[in-house]
């Protein structure tokens, strides 16, 4: 039916349709606006498998649609042109396989899942991998499930900005082996309640993404047999510099060899020195991280990146400070220290590292010294053999060394 325009299931009996496999398959021209599946009847329906593979539909409405039977959705959109799909309140109960089920759906922009629950639900690899067009996904009402592979499940999504898991928390082991690879456009990722397992692979999970901001893998926990190789590597793009949030079970590490266990290859490759903005602790590459901890990428602070004047002040009754130079943001990279600042003698001062310089910090030290005022002694003061200084009055801004003494000696001044 590749040729079909329009389609009217009113008056369909589907009451016993237990499979629905390839129904609209290779359906539709690219003049085809939408189909509404809510007159038929989905309640004994168990599969979906490739429902709207290759159709030419603009928008698909499940929104009304009994899906609780449901076992297997695999490929049920692959390849479709589909611009937005309805999935109102979709409870998947007997979920089981939804692997590539949004698979190059390049065209598709919008797709309502804020009550797609799957209780069931083991396998999602490839679920939305290739949907080019699409920039938000929210999979937080999915909740607790069975999840053990999303492997791909978000690769090459173009313009993906961002993946909402909220609750979403799987009691088996998860391998999430090129997850969200060469999403260039990636902002922000918050797993915080991923598995209550350690996972299986985080491989490749986040490569060739330079446009990360903040990922938050709290919710991830490792063990001995946790691949963690190349997760961060940035083979196309230069990694750009964002926050990394663990959680206390989770460790990058490097270890010996290639073989699966205690000596896989666990290095994410995150380049640079990465710091903990809270506690200061770094790591590098080739180094270990070990959680809990929100890291940055390490900015240098030494006599490298700041500099300050050092040359004597002059003693101003009062705290004297320095400016300092540097390529680095005060409040946003570092505070700033001062001892011994007021009075004459050796001041010193500390920039401190915070945030992304953390755990860094350098000192100064300059001399405050006596001030040597220049000035005119006043001239023409005229005073009485044994009169009192006090009772001589002096320009503005002299005064006498003691008020109590008195002339013994006369002359011009």
């Amino acid at each position: 039916c590749n040729n079909a325009q329009s389609i009217d299931l009113n008056g369909l009996d589907t009451s016993c349709t237990t499979d629905m496999r390839f129904m609209f398959s290779d359906f539709g021209t690219k003049e085809m606006a939408s189909v509404d599946l809510s007159p038929i009847d989905t309640s004994s329906v168990t599969d979906m498998t490739e429902m709207f593979s290759r159709s030419h539909i603009k928008h698909i409405s499940l929104s009304l649609c009994n899906l609780e039977q449901v076992a297997y959705t695999n490929n049920m959109f692959e390849h479709c042109s589909v611009e937005s799909i309805d999935m109102g309140d979709s409870h998947f109960a007997s979920l089981i396989d939804a692997s590539e089920m949004f698979e190059n759906c390049s065209n598709l922009k919008s797709i309502s899942l804020s009550s797609f629950t799957a209780p069931n639900l083991q396998l999602m690899p490839s679920l939305f991998e290739g949907c080019k067009s699409i920039q938000e996904i929210d999979l937080s009402a999915i909740g607790n499930n069975c999840v053990k592979s999303m492997k791909r499940a978000f690769r090459d999504c173009d313009s993906l900005r961002t993946v909402s898991f909220g609750n979403f928390k799987s009691n088996k082991r998860i391998s999430l082996w090129g997850a969200f690879l060469n999403d260039v456009s990636l902002r922000t990722i918050s797993m915080s309640s991923l598995s209550s397992q350690p996972i299986d692979d985080i491989s490749y999970a986040f490569k060739n993404c330079p446009s990360l901001e903040y990922v938050d893998i709290s919710g991830i926990k490792t063990d001995d047999w946790t691949d963690t190789s190349y997760s961060f590597d940035s083979e196309k793009y230069p990694l750009g510099s964002f926050t990394l949030k663990v959680g206390s079970s989770f460790s990058f590490h490097t270890r010996q060899g290639n073989d699966v266990g205690p000596t896989a290859s666990n290095d994410g490759l995150l380049t640079g020195r990465w710091v903990d903005i809270v506690s200061g602790k770094t790591f590098k590459r080739g180094g270990d991280i070990t959680g809990p901890g929100t890291f940055v990428q390490q900015k240098e602070l030494s006599r490298y990146t700041v500099s300050v004047d050092t040359q004597d002040e002059a003693f101003a009754n009062q705290a004297i400070t320095k400016a300092i130079r540097s390529e680095l943001v005060e409040v946003k990279d570092y505070t700033v220290n001062y001892s011994n600042n007021t009075n004459v003698g050796t001041a010193a001062l500390t920039v401190k590292g915070i945030n992304a310089c953390a755990g860094q910090s350098v000192s100064f030290e300059f001399n405050i010294v006596q001030a040597n005022p220049q000035f005119q002694a006043p001239s023409q003061i005229a005073v009485a053999y044994g009169q009192k200084t006090s009772s001589v009055a002096l320009p503005e801004g002299f005064s006498w060394q003691s008020d109590d003494s008195h002339f013994t000696r006369l002359g011009t001044s």
